[in-house]
């Protein structure tokens, strides 16, 4: 049996006074469009990647690097 994979960006953010119930909501409304579409919800995935900082003009606006920490929504469905 073999299968296709889609991986679908997902970064999650709410306001100050919002609700976890927000992502959850999205989080759904993703998969179940995915899921009419015949793709089977997996999991969700999490990268850290390394931003490189800037080294400015002459140092003057220079930006250290910094890590950052993905999220991707993981989707099969057989080929």
């Amino acid at each position: 049996m073999s299968y296709d994979y889609k991986i679908v960006p997902y970064n999650p953010s709410i306001n100050i006074d919002g609700s976890v119930k927000e992502i959850a909501s999205e989080m759904e409304a993703i998969i179940q469009a995915r899921s009419a579409a015949g793709w089977e919800y997996i999991r969700v995935e999490q990268v850290t990647t390394f931003i490189r900082g800037t080294s400015g003009c002459f140092g003057y606006g220079a930006k250290p690097g910094y890590n950052q920490v993905l999220h991707f929504m993981v989707f099969k469905k057989e080929s």
